[in-house]
């Protein structure tokens, strides 16, 4: 793994299991907080009435369709 990242240019850095989620949870937290600070593009342009498109968060709230099912 580390001649993969050296010969692509990406840092490696070797962790241990208590440090690397506390790596991830940093991580998260600052990039949800910047992702908070901005709206999304597609909501923004569209405003708070219009209907979620396809593969939206709130598609995945509803079951889907199982095959041979007439329901």
């Amino acid at each position: 793994m580390r001649a993969f990242c050296a010969q692509r240019g990406i840092p490696y850095s070797e962790t241990g299991l208590l440090a690397s989620y506390v790596q991830v949870l940093r991580h998260l937290h600052t990039t949800g907080r910047a992702a908070g600070r901005e709206p999304a593009a597609d909501t923004a342009a569209a405003g708070p009435d219009a209907a979620p498109e396809p593969g939206h968060a709130e598609d995945s709230l509803r079951p889907a369709p199982q095959a041979g099912a007439y329901w």
